[in-house]
C-alpha cells in the first residue's frame, strides 16, 4: 500500500502536494490510522488485502459514493486530512454560539449519525443556513448601537475567516485525491462553499447597517438646518470641518452594489490614545461635531438670555463707574461680599454635575454638547474665581468677570435642562409606543397583517434558498424540501402571539390561536426543528364563554356526522330520520364494531403443505406486484432488504414459525390484491401461477394471509422493526377487506412497537434502521389521524413522540451488497416525495380540524381570516411541491396512464380537492344553520367548496380504476356520504341564494356518488347503511 501512495504522491509532489496528502508521524495521525485499520478489518474483511488507494479507484471507476468506505481509505493512507476535516466540522458547529437566542443548531439534525465525510457533505445544508440567515436578519432589525453590531460583525468574521483556510486546504487535498482515485470527494463540500458564501454576503449587509449607524450616530441629535451639511459651522472650534474630515458610507440597496462618498479635508487623524478615566466619564468625542447655532436660536427665545442680555448694559456702565481702590490689597467688604457669592456659586456647579456622575446609568444625564457644556462650566469656575480674586486689586476688572461666570453658568444650566428634557420626552414617547404597540397587537386584524408580512418575507427567503440550492444533486436536499416547507408554515405561525385575548372577541382570538399556534420541538440532535414534524390531531384550544342567549353549533370533522347537523336533520325525509333514531349517532362505528370476524379458510379443499408447493417464480411475481402498488405510496417495506434478505429466510425455513415468513405471506397477499387492481386498470397481464384453483375472488390473498396470523400468534410478543412491519402490512389488508375497526387494531399494535423503539433508542442503531423506523412511525400516525377523525376510535399514546422524530430520508441499507446499478423502482425519488407530501398535507388537514371544527356545543363559527390563512397554506403546499410532483388545479389528472397515475399522481390530487372542501365546511354549515347572515364574499366560498367537491369527484374516479389497492376505499365512501348529505340540504333549501350554491350539481355526479357507495355496500355494513340514505336523499338532488 504504503508503495502506491509513493508513487502517487511522488507525482504529485512535482506539481505542489497538498501537506494534509504528506506522510504524518504525529500520535495523532498514528491512532487514526489504527482505528481505520482495525474498522475496515471488522466490518469490510475482503477488503483488507488491497490498498486503499486501490479501493478509492474501484469506487471512482464504479462511480459509488461509499462514504464510510472512502473515509477509512482516507484514514489510512492521508490521517491528516480526516483530523482536518474533524477541526472543520467542529469550527462550523462552535460558530452557534454566536446565536444569542439559541436557534442555530450545531448541525443538521441527522448529522450527528453520519460519518465525518457524511457531515461534510449533509452537516451544514441548507436548512442549517436559512437558521444563519434569521441571526443575520435579527441583528440588522434590532442593532441600534454601531459599536455592538461592529464588534459582533468583526468576532464572526475573524472567526469565519480562520475556518474557511481550513476548508480550503481540505479542497484543495480533495482535489488532488479526485485526481488520483477519479473519485468525486470535493463534491461533498458544495454546501460548505455555499455556506462561506452566506457568511460572505449576510456579514457584508451587516457591514453596510454597522455604517449606516455610525454616520447617523456621529450627527447631531437635534434639529438643525445645516443638517447632513459639511459646511455645519461649530460654534466651539469655529472650523467648518473638523480636521479628521469625514467619511460617510451611504448603501443603496442590498445588491452589493454600494456607493461609497468620501469628503476628505486634512490627512486622516490618527487612532486617538485610550482615554483616562476621568474623560471616559464625562464621555467627551473629540472627533465629533456639535452644531450650536440651532441652539443658540432656540436659547434666543428663553427668557434667561434676555434677562442676560438685558444686565449686559449696566455691568458695562458700572465697570466705567468703578475707580480704582484707595489701598491694595483693597480688601473691604465688597471683597468679602465677591468671596461669598464666588463660594455660593460652587453649589450652583455642583448641582449641575451631579446627575452627569451618576452610578445609576437609568438616571444618569447626557448632554449632546459634551464639549461646549464642560467649556461653559470651566469658564464660570474660573471667571467666578478670578473676579473674587482680581477685586483686592482691581474692581473694575472684577465686575465683567462675574458677569461672564454667570453667563456661562446660566448657558451651561440651559443646556442640561434642554437634554434632559429631551430625554424625559424620549422616555415618554417610548413608553407610549411600547403601550400602543401592546393594544395593538391584540387585535385580530393586526394579527392577520403580521401573520401575511411575516410569511411573505420568510417565503422570500425560502424560495431564494431553494433556488440557490436548486442545481445541486444530493438526493438528501430534494428530498428534504417537502419538509422544509413545513418547517416554513410553522416558522411563520410561531411567529404569532398565542396568548389569551383581552377583548371584546374572545372567540374569535381562540380561534386564530389555534390556527396559528407556535409549536416548537426541543430535541437537538433528532429534531423536527429543522424538517418540520408535522403534529397530528392535536386539540389545543383555549376556552372561553359564549354568549348565554346564543347557543352556537357544535361541527364535528367526521363525515359521517354531517347526517347529524340540525339543519340537515330538520330538512330529511321522515324515512330517514326513523333510520337515524334507530341506528342512533355513532352508528358507523358500531355497526363495524358487531360485523362477523374474517373468515379463517377462504378455500377450505387446500391442501395444507400448499406453501411447500409455490414456485419461486409465483413468490417473486407476487411480491413485484406488492411493491408496484401498495408499497409506492406506503413504504412500509425496505425492497432491497426485502428481495435479499427476508425472502430468502422465508423459502430457506420452508415457511416456518418465524417473523420472516409472516411478512413474505401478507406480502403475497397484499400481492394478490394487487394483481387483481392490475387487472381492473387494464396494466396486468396473466394472474400469477398458484398449485391450488379455488380462490375467494371478491377477497383475494385470504388463504395467504390466514397462514401468516397461524404463524404470527406464536410471535405475538414480538416488537421489533418487523413485527411493526407485519402489523402494517395486515392493516393494509384489513383496509382493503374494508375492515377500519380491524385495521384501527393492526396500528395501535405498530404504535406500540414504533413507541417502543424511540422510547428505548440505543447508540448501536444504524442509520437504515433509524429512517425505516421513522417511515414507520409516520405512516402509522396518518392512518391513525385518518381513522381517529372519522370514526368514535381513541388515537394511540405516541402521538407525543411526534414532535422528536424526523421525516424518513429513505436510506438505502449499506450492509447488503447493490447487484451494479440496478435501482429498485421504489428507490425513486417520485414516490419519496409523494410520501412526503402527504406529511405536509395532513399537517395542513389536522391544523383545519383543530381550527375549523370544534368540539363543544358553545363553539361559534370560525372567523374568516382562520379560513384564508389555511388556504393560503394549502397553496404554498401545492406550489412549492418539487417539480415532478407540480400540477394545475384548474386541469387534475382524468386518466391513469400508468399504475403510478392511479396510486399515486391522482392521490396528490385528491388531497388537494378535499382539503379545500374541509376546509370550507363550517362555511356550509352556516349557510344551512344562518342562511341570512351570509354575505356575496361567503356564497362565494361556499361555490368554491361544492366546485371542490365536484373535481375530487373526477379525480377520484381515476383512483377507481385500481379499486382493489386502495386503502382509503372506507372512508372515500364516508366523504361521498358526507358530501350527499351537505348537497341534499342545500337543494332543498327555501332560500334561492343557497340553492344556487349547488346548481352545478348534475345526476352524472349523484350516479358516481350512489356506485361508490354500493359498490362498498356489499364489504362493510357502515356503508350499506350509508348507502341506503344517500339512495333516499339523492333522489331528491336529482330534481335539481
Amino acid at each position: 500500500m504504503d508503495t502506491t501512495l509513493q508513487q502517487h504522491s511522488g507525482r504529485i509532489i512535482e506539481d505542489g502536494t497538498s501537506p494534509l496528502l504528506v506522510e504524518s508521524n504525529t500520535d495523532e495521525a498514528k491512532r487514526v490510522q489504527d482505528e481505520a485499520k482495525s474498522t475496515l478489518q471488522q466490518r469490510y474483511p475482503t477488503l483488507v488485502d488491497m490498498a486503499a488507494i486501490d479501493i478509492l479507484k474501484v469506487f471512482g471507476a464504479m462511480g459509488e459514493a461509499r462514504l464510510e468506505i472512502a473515509e477509512l481509505c482516507i484514514s489510512i493512507s492521508f490521517p491528516d486530512a480526516i483530523l482536518q476535516c474533524r477541526s472543520l466540522t467542529n469550527l462550523l458547529a462552535s460558530l452557534s454560539a454566536f446565536d444569542d437566542y439559541g436557534n442555530v443548531p450545531e448541525m443538521t439534525w441527522h448529522s450527528r449519525n453520519l460519518s465525518m465525510l457524511g457531515n461534510l457533505e449533509n452537516g451544514f445544508g441548507y436548512t442549517w443556513r436559512y437558521k444563519w440567515i434569521l441571526v443575520f436578519e435579527r441583528w440588522r432589525n434590532q442593532a441600534k448601537d454601531y459599536q455592538w453590531l461592529s464588534d459582533k460583525i468583526g468576532d464572526l468574521k475573524s472567526n469565519v475567516a480562520h475556518i474557511r483556510l481550513i476548508f480550503l486546504s481540505i479542497k484543495e487535498a480533495f482535489m488532488q485525491i479526485d485526481w488520483m482515485a477519479g473519485t468525486s470527494l470535493v463534491d461533498l463540500l458544495s454546501d460548505i462553499q455555499d455556506t462561506f458564501d452566506m457568511f460572505e454576503r449576510n456579514l457584508a449587509e451587516c457591514a453596510d447597517k454597522a455604517d449606516e449607524l455610525r454616520v447617523e450616530q456621529e450627527r447631531p441629535k437635534h434639529l438643525s438646518p445645516f443638517v447632513n451639511s459639511s459646511s455645519a459651522q461649530s460654534w466651539s472650534s469655529g472650523s467648518n470641518i473638523p480636521s479628521g474630515g469625514i467619511t460617510q458610507r451611504t448603501s443603496f440597496g442590498r445588491d452589493g452594489n454600494n456607493t461609497t462618498v468620501h469628503v476628505e479635508n486634512g490627512p486622516p487623524k490618527p487612532k486617538e490614545r485610550r482615554l483616562t478615566k476621568l474623560r471616559q466619564r464625562l464621555s467627551i468625542n473629540l472627533d465629533a461635531r456639535e452644531n450650536h447655532w440651532t441652539t443658540l436660536f432656540g436659547l434666543s427665545k428663553s427668557p434667561v438670555v434676555l434677562i442676560l442680555t438685558a444686565a449686559m448694559p449696566p455691568t458695562i456702565y458700572s465697570t466705567i463707574l468703578c475707580g480704582p481702590p484707595d489701598a491694595v490689597p483693597a480688601l473691604d467688604s465688597n471683597f468679602y461680599s465677591t468671596l461669598s457669592q464666588f463660594i455660593s456659586s460652587l453649589a450652583g456647579l455642583y448641582v449641575i454635575v451631579k446627575p452627569l456622575f451618576n452610578r445609576n446609568k437609568k438616571d444618569e444625564i447626557k448632554t449632546s454638547f459634551p464639549k461646549t457644556f464642560y467649556t461653559m462650566l470651566t469658564l464660570s469656575l474660573l471667571t467666578s474665581l478670578t473676579s473674587a480674586v482680581t477685586y483686592a486689586w482691581s474692581p473694575a476688572a472684577s465686575i465683567p468677570l462675574a458677569y461672564v461666570s454667570g453667563l456661562t453658568l446660566n448657558i451651561a444650566t440651559l443646556l442640561i435642562i434642554q437634554d434632559s428634557g429631551n430625554q424625559i420626552k424620549e422616555t415618554n414617547r417610548w413608553k407610549m409606543t411600547v403601550n400602543a404597540t401592546f393594544m395593538y397587537t391584540n387585535n385580530p386584524a393586526w394579527q392577520t397583517e403580521k401573520k401575511a408580512a411575516l410569511s411573505s418575507r420568510h417565503m422570500a427567503q425560502m424560495k431564494d434558498l431553494l433556488q440557490r440550492d436548486r442545481g445541486a444533486s444530493s438526493q438528501d436536499r430534494n428530498e428534504a424540501s417537502l419538509g422544509m416547507i413545513v418547517n416554513i408554515l410553522r416558522r411563520i405561525e410561531g411567529k404569532i402571539d398565542d396568548s389569551k385575548p383581552h377583548d371584546s372577541h374572545p372567540t374569535e382570538h381562540r380561534s386564530l390561536a389555534t390556527a396559528l399556534r407556535p409549536f416548537n420541538p426541543r430535541s437537538p440532535a433528532n429534531s423536527s426543528e429543522i424538517l418540520g414534524v408535522p403534529s397530528f390531531l392535536r386539540r389545543e384550544t383555549i376556552d372561553s364563554p359564549a354568549a348565554p342567549t346564543d347557543p352556537n353549533p357544535a361541527i364535528s370533522f367526521s363525515a359521517h356526522q354531517v347526517l347529524f347537523w340540525p339543519a340537515i336533520q330538520s330538512a330529511l325525509p321522515e324515512s330517514v330520520k326513523l333510520m337515524c333514531q334507530m341506528q342512533g349517532g355513532i352508528y358507523s362505528t358500531r355497526l363495524e364494531a358487531s360485523r362477523p370476524k374474517l373468515p379463517h379458510a377462504a378455500s377450505v379443499d387446500i391442501s395444507s403443505d400448499w406453501l411447500s408447493k409455490l414456485s419461486i417464480a409465483t413468490l417473486k411475481q407476487l411480491s413485484d406486484v406488492y411493491f408496484t402498488t401498495f408499497n409506492l405510496a406506503n413504504p412500509i417495506l425496505d425492497q432491497k432488504t426485502y428481495f435479499q434478505r427476508t425472502l430468502g429466510v422465508a423459502i430457506d425455513g420452508n415457511f416456518g414459525i418465524c417473523i420472516e415468513s409472516c411478512i413474505v405471506l401478507v406480502v403475497m397477499a397484499l400481492g394478490s390484491m394487487g394483481q387483481k387492481a392490475l387487472q381492473e386498470a387494464g396494466f396486468a397481464g396473466t394472474p400469477a401461477s398458484s398449485p391450488y384453483v379455488v380462490q375467494d375472488a371478491d377477497m383475494p390473498g385470504l388463504d395467504f394471509f390466514n397462514e401468516a396470523r397461524k404463524r404470527f400468534g406464536f410471535l405475538m410478543c414480538e416488537q421489533d422493526l418487523q413485527a411493526c412491519q407485519f402489523y402494517l402490512l395486515s392493516g393494509l389488508f384489513y383496509a382493503e377487506a374494508l375492515r377500519p375497526i380491524d385495521w384501527w387494531a393492526m396500528l395501535s399494535k405498530a404504535s406500540a412497537c414504533s413507541a417502543y423503539f424511540w422510547n428505548n433508542l440505543s447508540r448501536d442503531r444504524d442509520e437504515w434502521m433509524l429512517d425505516m423506523q421513522s417511515r414507520l412511525f409516520w405512516i402509522t400516525s396518518m392512518f391513525e389521524a385518518v381513522l381517529s377523525q372519522e370514526l368514535n376510535l381513541p388515537p394511540s399514546n405516541s402521538l407525543h413522540l411526534e414532535e422528536h422524530i424526523a421525516l424518513p430520508k429513505f436510506i438505502s441499507a449499506q450492509d447488503i451488497a447493490s447487484f451494479g446499478s440496478f435501482r429498485y423502482p421504489g428507490d425513486d425519488p417520485f414516490f419519496h416525495y409523494h410520501f412526503l407530501s402527504q406529511l405536509a398535507h395532513r399537517l395542513i388537514l389536522t391544523r383545519a380540524r383543530n381550527s375549523l371544527f370544534h368540539f363543544n356545543d358553545t363553539a361559534d363559527y370560525p372567523p374568516e381570516p382562520v379560513e384564508d390563512e389555511l388556504i393560503r397554506q394549502l397553496e404554498q403546499w401545492r406550489e412549492r411541491l418539487p417539480p415532478i410532483l407540480q400540477f394545475d388545479p384548474k386541469s387534475p389528472l382524468t386518466q391513469a396512464e400508468s399504475p403510478s397515475d392511479a396510486l399515486v399522481t391522482a392521490w396528490l390530487h385528491a388531497r388537494y380537492f378535499v382539503a379545500r372542501y374541509h376546509i370550507g365546511r363550517p362555511l356550509l354549515h352556516r349557510a344551512l344553520e344562518r342562511p341570512a347572515s351570509l354575505t356575496e364574499g361567503h356564497l362565494r366560498k361556499c361555490r368554491d367548496a361544492i366546485s371542490a367537491v365536484l373535481t375530487w369527484a373526477s379525480v377520484i374516479q381515476v383512483t377507481d380504476t385500481m379499486r382493489s389497492c386502495n386503502p382509503l376505499k372506507f372512508f372515500v365512501c364516508s366523504q361521498i356520504f358526507g358530501q350527499i348529505c351537505v348537497i341534499y340540504a342545500l337543494s332543498v333549501s327555501p332560500y334561492p341564494y343557497i340553492r344556487d350554491i349547488v346548481s352545478d350539481v348534475n345526476k352524472k355526479w349523484t350516479n358516481f356518488a350512489l356506485s361508490y357507495l354500493e359498490a362498498g355496500a356489499f364489504y362493510s355494513p357502515a356503508i350499506e347503511q350509508d348507502f341506503k340514505i344517500a339512495k333516499i336523499l339523492c333522489e331528491d338532488i336529482g330534481k335539481i
